[in-house]
């Protein structure tokens, strides 16, 4: 595994969509979330993982984000604790190339 590159600044931009009744996205009803904080890059097996923690600003604060990035798609993880309890253990979030079509 290469070793981690630490104190990069990582943007991540999000919107959040409302529907209506009918299940239409109105645009005045779109809530876009942007934040930067510092994190970790590497480089492993062909797969890109970055690394930060999370602000209050989501209300996360404290909680370990890492993102795999590889071939068949993106993979969050989450440590036990940070997104449910710790019976649960860790999480992970597989999302395909497939799935990701159209987003």
């Amino acid at each position: 595994m290469s070793k981690p590159l630490e104190n990069y600044i990582i943007r991540i931009k999000s919107s959040i969509d409302q529907f209506d009744n009918e299940g239409v996205i109105r645009e005045e009803d779109r809530d876009h979330i942007e934040l930067m904080t510092r994190g970790s890059f590497t480089k492993k097996n062909g797969s890109y993982y970055i690394s930060y923690k999370e602000t209050q600003t989501i209300g996360f604060e404290g909680c370990t984000t890492t993102i795999k990035i590889a071939e068949d798609g993106i993979t969050f993880y989450y440590n036990p604790y940070d997104i449910g309890c710790y019976a649960l253990g860790g999480v992970e979030v597989h999302i395909t190339r497939e799935e990701m079509q159209g987003l």
